[in-house]
């Protein structure tokens, strides 16, 4: 069934991400009505979650007074593994969670019909329908947020492995002698390309000399007011755009990092294009053009000849398109 006359039925789509869940209300050609957010309660556990997830569902429904015999279905991405069956989600250290099951909680407590995948694959079938990988064939879409997560794209179907486990990219390990990741191996990509690891590598240096913090030629306190629980990215940019020594350094960091990254993904997968999506991927001047400029100088030549970096023309929207087309295709409403 084609997408054509589907104006007067719903979809809501929702990326639940490490710090924030992300809805939008849409119809269900691809139409988006409404967008809405909440933040993402870590440390009140799956339940609560869940619970926030389904009360901002149902006030969706409400304040959009369409009736949910029009609403087709609500599709989530949820980071880490989700079994085969796209039920539950197995394992997801950002969260905490294990052996979750997303589908059923929230049909019960929403009464519409749920379906899960994993939020990068998600976000690499948002850019397949309606972004920049329409039309490639071969693709990897890199999520750059709290962790990193990866949705890869060959012969213009996803890549899913033999339990739908593939493309956990935030996972390949980039110094054996790293770091301790959420997932219980060392060094992984996501300990060093994050945000979170952004962040970190910039308090682990403060932290370590506190007792110094008056010689610490710094603009970092004066950003976040003396309070540094209000440090993010965004005020590392600054601080490292502003000419802050350690915001420079911890950003040269980031920035060698996330290219290793990407050039161990072109060394094993000779893609088309990598389209970069999350949080991240805005930082342009400051984070993204160095890393491209990084890769094409490092990454062999042979593969650099047609490929293309590009950040997602859908912004922040690529993890909720995919979870609105996951939703029509397994309804039989989209070829």
């Amino acid at each position: 069934m084609s997408e054509n006359g589907l104006g007067d039925k719903f979809v809501i789509g929702i990326d639940l991400g490490g710090t924030f869940v992300k809805f939008v209300y849409a119809r269900a050609n691809g139409e988006i009505l409404m967008y809405d957010k909440i933040p993402t309660r870590v440390s009140h556990g799956a339940p609560a979650i869940l619970g926030d997830i389904a009360n901002k569902i149902n006030d969706l429904v409400i304040k959009n007074g369409h009736g949910r015999e029009s609403i087709i279905g609500c599709g989530i991405g949820c980071p880490g593994t989700v079994d085969a069956d796209f039920r539950k989600v197995i394992f997801a250290p950002n969260l905490k969670w294990n052996d979750v099951d997303v589908k059923g909680k929230l049909e019960e407590l929403t009464g519409l019909s749920v379906f899960i995948d994993n939020d990068a694959n998600l976000a690499a079938l948002g850019e397949l329908w309606r972004g920049a990988g329409r039309g490639v064939d071969d693709f990897i879409c890199v999520t750059l947020g709290t962790g990193i997560g990866g949705g890869i794209v060959v012969n213009g179907k996803l890549l899913r492995g033999v339990n739908n486990n593939a493309a956990e990219i935030g996972h390949m390990t980039i110094d054996f002698n790293g770091a301790q990741c959420g997932c219980s191996n060392y060094g992984c990509w996501e300990k060093y390309g994050s945000a979170s690891a952004l962040i970190a590598r910039v308090l682990n240096f403060l932290s370590i000399n506190k007792n110094q913090r008056s010689k610490i030629p710094s603009i970092i306190f004066e950003l976040c007011s003396n309070d540094l629980s209000k440090l993010d990215c965004e005020l590392i940019f600054e601080a490292a755009r502003r000419g802050d020594p350690i915001a420079k350094s911890a950003v040269n960091q980031q920035i060698e990092f996330t290219a290793i990254g990407l050039i161990n993904l072109i060394y094993i997968f000779n893609p088309n294009k990598i389209i970069l999506s999350g949080g991240l991927s805005a930082a342009s001047d400051a984070l993204i053009n160095p890393v491209i400029e990084t890769v094409f100088k490092k990454a062999p030549k042979v593969s650099l000849r047609e490929l293309e970096i590009t950040v997602s023309n859908l912004g922040n929207d690529a993890g909720t398109m995919g979870a609105i087309y996951l939703v029509l295709n397994e309804k039989s409403f989209i070829n």
